[in-house]
């Protein structure tokens, strides 16, 4: 896939700022620095910049920057990131947006957009003849190398053809402008093109930026390309409702959140590799209710990566048997396995020809001047005047030698010794290479430190197939460099984005989508299919949150009665078993330093991301959870895991008084997730597979607290009764019904058996049960699985004990005592948690299941203090 990105540099030069101010409509613009890309050969303001800069100069320097402020909070609400591998902040790096616009008027854009379509057309031909008849080659138009030399030519779909021959269902082209406001294509990107949504979240951050001209100009709205984009998938398999997916290499790609976003506005399931699976030559989606076939995979990995079994047999990120599928007309494949043999830069040279060969026409869109060295007169031009050119790879990104770093060797940059190696290279390597002129990119405007200066752009823009013809989006994704180098911008080196708003007609300015089908939708309520992975991600984000809480209030509780107005003294026995027990979890009992321990180890149980038993590290693995499933959560809920970031440990160390202020800052966002899941997320099997999880680890955690705190014979005198009330959070529900009067009895019941407290054992299991009647059965016999027995045994176990009977039995009585009841609960929620993983998430016998790293329960986690 490729990076949204990179791009080698073609425009002719780079246009200058001018001095600080310029005269506006007989008046002086008080903004400084405006470049020359916003002005007319008079030095007047372009017609199209003047209503932006209008509203920038009417704003005070302050305002300016609050809205500065306000775009970069909403990139971190958005959870707008682009992965840089080898960045420090890694998956948490902010999406780079620079606020002012690039702005095209109509008649420009009209232009380009002619070009592009016919671009389109043309590279789908050209995709149709090199898998078909090849007339291409065979007629001369095209060197034979250009095609069997280029490791993305896919061998073995020879001779096949897509439904309708469409090859290309969205593009993107690589843009420049000249100095004359021609605009030249650096490359075309046909594989599986990166940035529509991007752009799209750019818009939408913009529009907010600058509410004033966005309304007052005639910008042409974004929304109507997706919809097409989305109605021409949908025809593709000829289904009234085909099932569709987008294929995601996993969030470790850069472009991570730009596939969970598509596939949350195009309304279509995010998926993994490992999610699909080919049947009988069917791909179909595993799912909590089972398999479903799949009809059309949008895809967001490189063609080579899509089948281990025909393609590279090392890769973990593809489908088994997918070509095999593909060949079958049983599922189409958006964009086509092997689009991606028309990215190769050497094509760029036959361009020209190629028009006027396929479709009798001239290239309205001129691409960067391209020669395929393979020719022997071409490349010995390019070894004559290698000093004014660039050479590079022909076919893919490799290494030049003796360029120093990948990508491009510029001839003007080489040492002696480097000179010589590319010149030898060139000889034995010609088919493999190309030659392109030295050019620079040309600038916009951008808005840095309160003032304009000119930075080097380029323009991917956007063509999809909307099921009766090729639509170019309104707009596109605007890169800037971040510094004067004007050669090449690449997001993987940290630059920028801005975005681009084309100004319509008014008729032209909400263009609506082609209908896919006059079909009626019918009326329903049933959720869409949730995929295994999907499940289990959810599952364990449920786990995870509540397992966070219940370590924040636990430290809260320690701290307090340490500090404040619960004080406890430090030998007293409820503060020991809390902190041993509980907090440390030292596996050979109570310590005499417990309270000296607990203060020396509040830094690393708050920030210590290797340690199981600290919050970090529970807060690291929501975080790495919630990321894989990110399809599936909303903006709040995001902003909200967002904000849930570790920290790390101060310099100067933390007190007691500011870990409350920590743990504070993070329960109330957890407290409010939480509410969002009860309040705000529909009932489907999302839904019950999160709260699902939330329940059992809240099991968990009840049985662990009633163990530590109210089987003791003690309990009512040294506080370990009201600490276990405050825990459990029924200090309230208690008074309020028996008064401040604690008794040992009358706690365990409130807290295990009661079935109308939200917090009890009771309760958690009644719930649990419920979800777990309403998943998926795939017994046709109607017989209790194995997850619905050990589920109803536990909540009978809970709901039909005697409370006062085994509090007896434990001072020596007979029957069941608290303790084994408590015992038997720790043991069997992990067994009941592996069943559900076995039948829902992983298909399989639930004693091959294994848990994520750290999810073993709280019971097996030890503290490394």
């Amino acid at each position: 896939m490729d990076e949204p990105g990179r791009t080698a540099a073609p425009s002719r030069v780079s246009e200058t700022s001018s001095p600080d101010g310029l005269a506006l409509l007989g008046r002086y613009h008080p903004l400084p620095g405006v470049p020359d890309e916003m002005m007319d050969g008079d030095g007047r303001i372009r017609d199209h910049w003047q209503p932006l800069l209008d509203c920038m100069a009417g704003l005070s320097a302050a305002e300016r920057d609050r809205r500065r402020r306000e775009a970069q909070q909403l990139i971190h609400d958005h959870g707008v990131t682009y992965n840089v591998y080898g960045d420090p902040q890694g998956f948490d790096r902010p999406w780079k947006l620079d606020l002012t616009p690039l702005i095209l008027p109509a008649e420009e854009w009209s232009v380009l957009s002619r070009g592009l379509i016919q671009r389109a057309h043309l590279l789908n031909a050209v995709l149709a003849d090199l898998y078909g008849p090849r007339a291409l080659l065979a007629g001369g138009a095209l060197a034979p190398e250009i095609l069997f030399a280029n490791p993305q030519y896919l061998r073995p779909l020879s001779g096949h053809r897509p439904p309708g021959d469409r090859w290309l269902h969205l593009m993107a082209v690589d843009l420049a402008r000249g100095p004359d406001g021609r605009w030249w294509v650096l490359s075309d990107r046909t594989q599986a093109p990166s940035g529509a949504g991007y752009a799209l979240e750019n818009r939408v951050i913009a529009a907010r930026t600058w509410p004033e001209p966005f309304r007052r100009m005639p910008v042409a709205r974004l929304a109507g390309f997706f919809e097409a984009w989305r109605a021409g998938l949908s025809r593709l398999s000829g289904k009234d409702e085909p099932r569709l997916v987008l294929l995601t290499p996993g969030p470790y790609n850069e472009t991570y959140f730009e596939h969970a976003y598509l596939a949350r506005h195009l309304g279509v399931p995010l998926v993994e590799g490992a999610d699909l699976t080919v049947r009988d030559g069917r791909v179909f989606l595993k799912a909590v209710d089972g398999l479903k076939p799949v009809d059309v995979v949008i895809r967001r990995l490189d063609s080579e990566w899509c089948d281990p079994l025909e393609l590279r047999n090392d890769s973990s990120l593809g489908i088994p048997g997918l070509l095999e599928a593909v060949r079958g007309g049983t599922v189409v494949v958006a964009n086509a396995l092997g689009s991606g043999v028309v990215e190769a830069a050497a094509l760029l040279a036959f361009l020209p020809g190629l028009c006027r060969a396929v479709l009798g026409q001239d290239l309205l869109l001129p691409s960067t001047a391209t020669w395929w060295c393979g020719d022997p007169a071409v490349r010995s031009e390019m070894l004559a005047k290698l000093d004014r050119m660039v050479l590079q790879p022909a076919f893919s990104p490799r290494r030049m030698p003796g360029a120093g770093t990948a990508g491009p060797a510029i001839g003007s940059s080489l040492d002696p010794a480097a000179r010589t190696r590319l010149e030898r290279d060139l000889v034995q390597r010609g088919w493999d290479r190309v030659g392109q002129e030295l050019v620079a990119l040309s600038t916009a405007p951008s808005w840095a430190d309160d003032r304009m200066r000119p930075a080097p752009m380029s323009l991917r823009v956007f063509i999809a197939w909307d099921g009766d013809g090729y639509r170019v989006m309104p707009g596109g994704l605007t890169r800037v460099s971040a510094s004067h180098d004007t050669r090449a911008v690449s997001m993987q080196r940290g630059d920028g984005s801005k975005d681009t708003w084309v100004l319509a007609d008014d008729d032209a300015r909400y263009r609506p989508p082609r209908k896919a089908t006059d079909m009626r939708l019918a009326v329903r309520r049933t959720m869409d299919t949730l995929p295994s992975r999907s499940a289990d991600d959810l599952f364990w984000l449920g786990r995870y949150a509540e397992r966070a809480e219940t370590r924040i209030r636990l430290f809260r509780a320690v701290i307090a009665r340490l500090t404040g107005e619960a004080w406890h003294p430090r030998g007293s026995p409820v503060l020991a078993r809390l902190i041993d027990r509980l907090v440390l979890r030292l596996p050979d009992g109570l310590a005499a330093d417990s309270t000296a321990r607990f203060e020396a180890a509040v830094p690393a149980l708050l920030f210590d991301r290797t340690d199981p038993s600290s919050l970090a590290f529970t807060q690291r693995q929501l975080q790495h959870t919630a990321r894989n499933c990110r399809d599936r959560l909303g903006t709040d809920a995001w902003r909200l895991l967002t904000d849930l970031q570790p920290g790390d440990t101060p310099e100067v160390g933390i007190t007691l008084d500011g870990a409350l202020l920590h743990l504070k800052h993070r329960q109330d966002h957890l407290v409010a997730l939480a509410g969002l899941q009860q309040e705000a997320t529909s009932r489907g099997h999302g839904w019950r597979f999160t709260d699902l999880g939330r329940r059992l680890e809240r099991i968990v955690s009840t049985a662990e607290l009633l163990a530590a705190l109210a089987t003791e014979p003690d309990g009512e005198i040294d506080g370990g009764l009201e600490t276990a009330l405050e825990l459990g959070v029924c200090a309230m529900t208690y008074r309020t019904r028996y008064g401040a009067r604690l008794q040992q009895a009358p706690v365990v019941d409130l807290l295990l058996a009661d079935p109308g407290n939200p917090r009890s054992i009771a309760f958690q299991l009644t719930r649990t049960v419920d979800h777990i009647d309403s998943l998926p059965r795939d017994d046709a016999r109607g017989l209790p699985g194995p997850d619905q027995r050990l589920a109803r045994g536990l909540l009978a176990d809970v709901t039909l004990c005697d409370i006062e009977h085994m509090l007896a039995a434990r001072h020596g009585g007979d029957g069941p005592t608290l303790r084994g009841l408590l015992d038997h609960l720790l043991e069997a929620v992990p067994r009941l948690s592996d069943i559900i993983g076995g039948r829902y998430f992983l298909h399989s016998d639930p004693r091959q299941v294994r848990r994520p790293n750290g999810a073993d329960g709280i019971t097996d986690m030890l503290a490394a203090v």
